[in-house]
């Protein structure tokens, strides 16, 4: 059994308070759902609460009155978050925060990216989670404590930007650093560590030298990772992420006979089958597997609901979707679940010219044309553009924590702002099933890259050499990182129908311009497997939006207005899929709500 915390809860309320019950019984009730076990311990000052599997006895490190475990990792890791000191803060592997608590105060450390965020308010007593709606309730929060310029960010980037949440008095630690909190003060006083320091260290270097050291520190860091566990779940597309896990891992015998490899997207999509290729290639196991987004499973939502709050991502509403139907075939028992998450984005995966304003840059990501700014000001009455300074401010504090070339800045300026809220939602849903584990997660990993020449950079050009050299047969299976009018050329030659199929958004992007221009096999390939079929599924499919009391609803309405929302909803309900991201993104604000209504 792994021994590990996946939540924990420190508040100095008054154990009679309302609101302390309220986030008490939010904890108890998630971690229940999930069958996990809780633990209360008294201290002298406060009381910790923590989600736990395996023997508490074995997460806890008592030295008289200083308590100290980690959140996060399970504890057979080597060189994990359990290991953290500020003088051992590089060589650290993996998501955590550390936590220690004496008499006078509480000290948390987290990783470089902040990848399991660290929510708290001390407003009327101390109170740190990280899981947003226990501080929501233990804070005693209430309808006047809404930030309208929080609300606008998510609205409109689908993340929020810094160390800001939904409430005012409620903030999120900022990454790479220690916060000490007490009872006494109204701030914490923050220690921020420069884990990250970018150099010019292969500024020189032949670019084969780099390639080979690149390929040697992704082996390392993959098998380290995954040498002490018992079966591994790797999601596998046909992206360079999750391939640079599989080119590592099959290097190792016994690994390798311990791994089973799942795509999920529709079984004849060209996704899964160049996945499949790659799995044949090296004799390993591997299904597709095809979320229900026909149907809809409310008490995995509430549970998804019930750990994010109103910090739901757009794509993290069908995670727990993904391990119900791996368990249809296999019971992960002992399983751990192996990410390429931050394998892309630190050596370059990065498409974002940061022209000024931050937010102009912004707004050419993807997510960011869901709701505009034109399209949410039209149906508001209270958000406006003048919240648009705010987020440049915000944007413009995440700019100034590193130097460094403008390349290695936009890199961790895209960590820092939407890569931990984009893709850590899927580690913060997984865990609470399966122990998570991102073997690039890593400041060794980060510093590497940051030390690289800017061409190598270049649309993860380090990465393409390192497959093209040491994985050439890898590297004859198409991926889809790079979507380029060169990749797409050079795909075709070698095969016109696959070329043509992965590159259907390019080509209708510089091409065809009409999608009903492509045979329709290509534009089946477009639609997204994530986002669910709301004509199967009706209003549920968005709860809790046609679910608020006759107060929040009006609340509501002021910031979007309620008939577009119905208006979506029709349109959402003949397929249309924006509709339906947009719904998705609405429901962060009626979740808040929700939770505030008494």
């Amino acid at each position: 059994m792994h021994h590990r915390i996946i939540a924990f809860f420190i508040s100095s309320s008054q154990t009679t308070e309302p609101s302390y019950k309220r986030a008490i019984d939010h904890l108890q009730k998630l971690a229940a759902s999930f069958s996990k076990k809780v633990a209360v311990i008294k201290l002298e000052k406060y009381h910790l609460h923590l989600a736990y599997e395996g023997d508490s006895n074995e997460l806890l490190q008592k030295d008289g009155e200083k308590v100290k475990f980690c959140v996060g990792p399970h504890t057979s890791r080597k060189n994990s978050g359990w290991d953290f000191s500020f003088e051992n803060r590089k060589n650290i592997r993996d998501r955590f925060i550390s936590i220690s608590i004496d008499r006078r105060k509480i000290s948390i450390s987290n990783d470089y990216i902040g990848a399991i965020p660290v929510y708290y308010s001390l407003r009327k007593a101390v109170s740190i989670s990280n899981i947003e709606p226990v501080v929501v309730l233990d804070s005693d929060s209430s309808y006047e404590d809404l930030s309208p310029e929080a609300v606008y960010e998510l609205f409109h980037y689908t993340h929020l930007i810094w160390d800001e949440t939904f409430y005012r008095h409620i903030k999120v630690q900022e990454p790479d650093s220690t916060f000490i909190y007490t009872n006494q003060a109204e701030e914490p006083i923050k220690k921020y560590h420069a884990t990250i320091t970018p150099s010019k260290d292969r500024l020189n270097m032949k670019s084969s030298d780099i390639v080979a050291e690149t390929n040697e520190l992704n082996r390392t860091l993959v098998l380290e990772s995954l040498s002490v566990e018992n079966d591994i779940i790797l999601p596998l597309s046909s992206g360079y992420d999750s391939r640079m896990i599989l080119s590592a891992a099959v290097q190792d015998k016994d690994i390798k006979s311990k791994m089973r490899c799942y795509t999920y997207i529709p079984n004849m999509s060209l996704e899964s089958r160049l996945a499949g290729k790659l799995c044949k290639m090296h004799n390993l196991n591997w299904e597709t597997v095809q979320l229900p987004v026909d149907s809809f499973n409310m008490r995995r939502f509430k549970q998804i609901l019930g750990i994010f709050g109103s910090g739901l991502h757009v794509h993290g509403k069908y995670q727990l979707d993904f391990i119900d139907q791996i368990k249809q075939t296999f019971i992960p028992g002992q399983s751990v679940f192996v990410s390429g998450f931050m394998t892309g984005v630190p050596c370059g995966g990065v498409h974002l010219s940061l022209d000024t304003p931050f937010t102009n840059a912004m707004n050419q990501i993807g997510e960011s044309k869901y709701i505009t700014d034109e399209y949410l000001f039209a149906h508001s009455r209270t958000l406006s553009p003048n919240m648009i300074n705010n987020a440049e401010s915000n944007f413009n504090k995440v700019f100034k924590r590193l130097e460094g070339h403008i390349k290695h800045k936009i890199i961790m300026f895209y960590t820092w702002t939407r890569q931990r809220n984009f893709i850590s939602y899927q580690a913060r849903a997984m865990e609470w099933e399966i122990p998570y584990i991102g073997s690039h997660v890593t400041p060794e990993y980060m510093n590497f890259c940051l030390s690289l020449p800017v061409h190598l950079l270049k649309n993860r050009k380090v990465i393409e050499m390192m497959f093209a050299k040491y994985y050439p047969a890898m590297n004859r299976v198409s991926s889809n990182s790079n979507l380029t009018v060169q990749h797409f050329i050079k795909r075709s030659i070698s095969n016109p129908r696959e070329g043509m199929l992965h590159y259907a958004p390019l080509l209708i992007k510089y091409f065809f311009k009409q999608p009903w221009l492509l045979p329709a096999s290509y534009i089946a390939e477009m639609k997204n497997p994530s986002m669910p079929d709301l004509r199967n599924i009706g209003k549920a499919g968005v709860f809790p939006l046609f679910d608020l009391n006759a107060e929040s609803r009006e609340i509501f309405d002021g910031y979007f207005a309620l008939n577009e929302v119905d208006n979506l909803f029709s349109k959402a309900m003949t397929g249309d899929e924006l509709s339906s991201k947009r719904l998705t993104i609405l429901e962060t604000l009626a979740y808040a709500l929700k939770m505030l209504e008494k």
